[in-house]
């Protein structure tokens, strides 16, 4: 057959190279085959055309039907191929009666039965443009250009889903093919399947559909065909796709599961474009069929892009027990469909991910093109002075409207990268580029939050980044765990632990729990806050805050932790340990910008200097002789009133002493706890000079990054109690009912910081040494809340520079 559409391969094994179909002979007991009808012949009403094709013991060709004016196909039964031997005559009609009974789609329909002048049987089908399926495979497995563009595996697999159809219906209709192969499915020009050749056709249980023909008088010609393809010649099919019952010649053990098996061999076929079941000959084909092993379809051809379900569903089929594989044909149809319905819908998940990692470089892009924005707007907010006119702002204008746009942009281009990609996964569950992408642009969301501060979006983010991080690329990240390495000097410290529970007002503390002696190397610790404790013999115990942050490692610094006795530390002070912590803020204005600067280790007093003590100063002046100087430092409304008019105390006598008063001028108690003030930045340091002459020790005013450290700790928490604030916890100017004036220091026990120190969110204000040890240009840093102050002030990052003349209280 020459003809690219060829029509009905009419044989139990169909005619051409495929070694797996049975052998038709050439001669029959009757006598030589008859010479093909020329064309013009009738047969009934229809006038024979041409030749489309035989087999073994029919020819197929086309007719004329001119009543309906339509082309059909006339299966005929070939001269000498049994006519009136009863057997394959009685077959021949019954595949014919069999197949006109079957009404299904996806089986060719009978539309007649005659008989030739010469008494032969035939039957009129539909005629079927098209391929068989077995042609079809040998053009793609040559790499046919027409078959590989109309015959992709998709395409295959819906043929063959069809294919599942018509058997499921036959089996339903108690018929089982036993001939299923590539050759008997035909594939038409307009997309039609259709299962062909149902001459060897049985009833379930057993039962031929028609008698079997009497062996007395030898085998038949069909007899002979299904001998050629059995091992004992008890059971007919074709080797390679027939199942193991039928190659022993089990009739008993005959079922739907048969099919199934056949129908494996062919979905085998089609994933690999290689038999299942293949040999030499015909007989190591059929021993294979029964004792062989069936390679996995991945590992036959691992060069062809087999799916894995598919590959499971085939070798589900081809189990060697019936009882191991589909139950019907449809369950086999169904498992290919699945994945079919998945494949589209992997198609259009794929769309979908390819738009969303578009939407994702899109949003790269301006967060990219943001920073490079904030950091000129920043730039020229520096470099103008406030005072400038607007005229002079234009750049500084545009980059601020600049910026608003972004930030109004960016998240409508997050939002997007979070539709699409959910769009994707929505149509296949399992796309890990959409998981990946997903996972990725959420952590990128959750590290911006957190590093902000936002623990609602960073707490968000980080559940949806742990919803899409199937490959866990990210998991150590979201889980934070970080590492404790800690050395002291002395070595062998005990060290016990207390984690703060972040929460509430006031931050609370587990129960200690011993870390063993130092040196401790690398100990894993959960991301949070923890107070350790270092305790040694003949040394005062070591207050020692530590935050581990996500996945980072805390490292005591290039030294051991020194550890200091209480002659070392002193009755008024406590020791502030060296090592990093977190300083200023992103979100506040009057801070430094956030870091972690590494401080070295230093001793600070327990409350604020009070005004008994800083009389005492003042007195000592006197006692030198310096009576100007001592009333110039005296607590007063400003740096630029002198004399009565300014200072709070009454002048003494010359050479006669400064006490606190009861009242002031304007009848207002004072106390000697009260916090020292008002006074400059020159006064404060004026009264360490003299302390320090007077104890033996270099005491001085702490920088902004020690004042801060002592203040707040090392966790960055925005008050020394933890992160919410209350006018009850400190002495700010709404703590009282009454109208507020100054209290004693340490009156509000929870204005404590880690270290012990008192008073640093409120009460008075502190100045502290420049960074760099010179006064700024604008003015010396001040620090801390004050009684006259609200809650803004009481941050631990905030900050004011005023000038060092300039009194504060």
């Amino acid at each position: 057959m020459t003809d690219t559409h060829k029509t009905l391969p009419w044989s139990p094994g169909a005619t051409g190279d495929d070694p797996a179909a049975t052998i038709a002979p050439t001669t029959g007991s009757a006598g030589p085959i008859a010479q093909e009808l020329r064309p013009g012949t009738r047969i009934g009403g229809l006038e024979i055309r041409s030749e489309l094709g035989r087999g073994g013991m029919a020819i197929v060709y086309e007719a004329f039907d001119p009543e309906l004016r339509r082309s059909v196909a006339v299966k005929l039964l070939m001269r000498g191929r049994g006519q009136g031997t009863g057997g394959v005559s009685d077959r021949f009609l019954a595949e014919a009666q069999l197949t006109s009974q079957l009404q299904h789609p996806n089986i060719v329909p009978v539309h007649a039965i005659a008989q030739t002048d010469d008494g032969r049987t035939c039957f009129v089908m539909k005629k079927v443009e098209g391929q068989s399926l077995h042609d079809v495979l040998n053009d793609l497995r040559r790499a046919e250009p027409d078959a590989m563009e109309q015959w992709g595996l998709h395409a295959l697999l819906r043929a063959f889903v069809q294919v599942c159809h018509a058997v499921a219906y036959a089996h339903s209709e108690g018929v089982l093919h036993r001939d299923l192969k590539p050759s008997n499915v035909m594939l038409g020009r307009f997309g039609e399947v259709l299962v062909m050749d149902w001459g060897v056709a049985t009833l379930q249980g057993g039962a031929a559909a028609v008698a079997e023909p009497s062996t007395s008088e030898g085998p038949t010609p069909i007899d002979r065909i299904a001998l050629e393809g059995t091992i004992d010649g008890s059971a007919v099919g074709s080797a390679g796709y027939m199942s193991p019952e039928q190659a022993r010649g089990d009739r008993d053990g005959l079922g739907p599961r048969t099919d199934v098996f056949s129908l494996g061999a062919m979905l085998y076929e089609l994933l690999t474009l290689e038999r299942a079941i293949d040999g030499d000959d015909l007989h190591s084909v059929l021993f294979a069929t029964v004792a062989g092993t069936i390679a996995d379809p991945r590992e036959r051809s691992p060069d062809r892009p087999v799916p894995d379900e598919l590959a499971d569903a085939a070798m589900t089929a081809l189990s060697r027990d019936p009882a191991d594989r589909y139950e019907t044909a449809a369950e086999l149809g169904d498992a290919v469909q699945s994945h079919l319905d998945g494949a589209k819908r992997r198609a259009q998940a794929e769309v979908y991910y390819l738009q969303a990692v578009t939407a994702d470089a899109r949003e790269r892009d301006l967060s990219a093109e943001l920073d490079l924005m904030l950091a000129r707007r920043d730039g020229l907010e520096q470099l103008l002075p406030t005072w400038a006119p607007v005229s002079d702002k234009g750049e500084l204008i545009a980059a601020m409207e600049a910026v608003d746009a972004l930030e109004a942009e960016r998240p409508l281009a997050f939002a997007e990268v979070v539709r699409l990609a959910e769009a994707a996964l929505s149509r296949d569950p399992e796309h890990r580029g959409a998981s990946d992408l997903l996972a990725d642009a959420w952590m990128r969301r959750f590290t911006e939050a957190d590093d902000a501060g936002d623990r609602a979006q960073a707490a968000l983010s980080a559940a949806r980044a742990r919803v899409h991080d199937v490959s866990g690329r990210h998991a150590r990240t979201l889980h934070g765990a970080g590492t404790l390495t800690l050395a002291t000097d002395p070595p062998g410290a005990e060290v016990l632990c207390q984690r703060f529970e972040r929460r509430g007002l006031i931050w609370a503390r587990t129960e200690p729990v011993s870390l063993g002696p130092t040196p401790i190397d690398r100990l894993p610790m959960a991301m949070g806050s923890y107070l350790l404790t270092l305790r040694a013999p003949g040394r005062r115990d070591t207050i020692y805050p530590v935050h581990i942050a996500r996945c980072a490692d805390w490292h005591h610094g290039p030294r051991p932790v020194p550890l200091l006795s209480d002659a070392q530390i002193g009755d008024r002070s406590v020791y502030v340990p060296p090592g990093p912590f977190l300083s200023g803020s992103d979100g506040h204005d009057h801070a430094l910008p956030a870091s972690q600067p590494f401080v070295d280790g230093f001793v600070v007093r327990r409350v604020h200097v009070t005004l008994g003590e800083y009389v005492d100063f003042l007195n000592a002046l006197v006692d030198d002789g310096n009576d100007e100087e001592a009333w110039l430092r005296s607590p007063r409304l400003s740096a630029s009133l002198h004399g009565s008019e300014g200072q709070f105390f009454d002048r003494p006598a010359p050479g006669g002493r400064y006490d606190v008063p009861e009242r002031d001028r304007d009848g207002d108690r004072w106390d000697p706890g009260w916090p020292a003030g008002p006074l400059s930045w020159h006064d404060a340091v004026a009264y360490c000079a003299w302390f320090s002459q007077r104890d033996g020790l270099p005491w001085r005013l702490p920088d902004e990054h020690e004042w801060e450290k002592a203040a707040r700790g090392v966790d960055g928490r925005r008050f020394p109690w933890g992160d919410r604030f209350d006018s009850s916890l400190c002495k700010v100017v709404s703590s009282r009912a009454v109208r507020s004036v100054p209290e004693p220091v340490g009156t509000f026990p929870t204005d404590r910081s880690v270290y012990g120190v008192h008073d640093t969110a409120a009460s008075a204000r502190a100045w502290c040494s420049p960074l760099d040890d010179t006064p700024e240009p604008e003015g010396v840093p001040v620090r801390g809340g004050a009684w006259s102050t609200d809650h803004r002030a009481s941050m631990c990052a905030d900050r004011v520079l005023r000038l060092p003349e300039m009194v504060i209280a």
